[in-house]
């Protein structure tokens, strides 16, 4: 039987508890001491973007290696796994077409001076966040060189030197759990987690006496990077 505390729903903001409950997601009962807020800041890109890049979006395997720094990788939701870019090695679709290594024509983008802008303020060190999955999948873009595709959640540290943490703090699997609890059915699907640029500032972070282990976890998502994420 599906056991639920009545006072906790009535003041949930949505019905993602009784949905996460549902489905057997268990009920952590976080003491929030922070959030993701207080160390980075999120973003979503919206429809100027997506219809900004149609038409600005190549095939990487005609591009020539000294172009390439002008022709960023585009990457996809479904380019995004845990810890892992599937750009290059997974073909995805972008406005309807399939691409095997998309890249962003920079030169034909930046016809448009607020496109332009909005690519440049993109190609920054980032944590890009994926949508529409079961758990939280992120990949850090350590050197800053990818462009995110809507709806591409992209992360950006107030200090470098936590991006690999708030790599950390996403592919935890509390986090995973605290966003069905929170949030889980607002996507196209019961199980599927959709978080928005709002909502994942929310994403509880280890309070003072779970630095240490949030400093090994940063370390380990950083040596699964190095590992596994395939070369672009």
């Amino acid at each position: 039987p599906i056991r639920l505390d009545m006072h906790q729903l009535c003041i949930a903001p949505t019905w993602a508890p009784l949905a996460a409950a549902a489905l057997g997601v268990p009920d952590l009962g976080l003491s929030v001491e922070s959030v993701l807020g207080g160390i980075a800041e999120a973003t979503a890109d919206f429809r100027d973007q997506f219809y900004g890049l149609k038409g600005c979006v190549v095939e990487g395997s005609g591009v020539m290696p000294a172009r390439r720094p002008n022709f960023p990788p585009l990457i996809t939701t479904g380019l995004i796994d845990a810890a892992v870019s599937r750009w290059g090695n997974k073909p995805t679709r972008f406005a309807g077409a399939l691409f095997t290594a998309p890249r962003v024509d920079l030169k034909r983008l930046g016809r448009d001076a607020s496109l332009s802008r909005w690519a440049q303020g993109r190609l920054v060190p980032k944590v890009l966040l994926a949508t529409q999955t079961r758990v939280l999948e992120a990949i850090v873009d350590d050197r800053g060189e990818w462009i995110p595709a809507v709806p591409v959640i992209t992360v950006v540290p107030r200090r470098k030197a936590m991006l690999w943490h708030i790599a950390a703090v996403l592919l935890s699997p509390v986090a995973s759990v605290w966003a069905l609890r929170e949030y889980g059915g607002s996507g196209l699907s019961a199980s599927a987690i959709k978080l928005s640029a709002k909502q994942t500032m929310l994403v509880p972070t280890p309070g003072p006496n779970g630095k240490a282990r949030w400093d090994a976890a940063a370390k380990q998502i950083r040596r699964a990077h190095r590992a596994r994420t395939d070369a672009v």
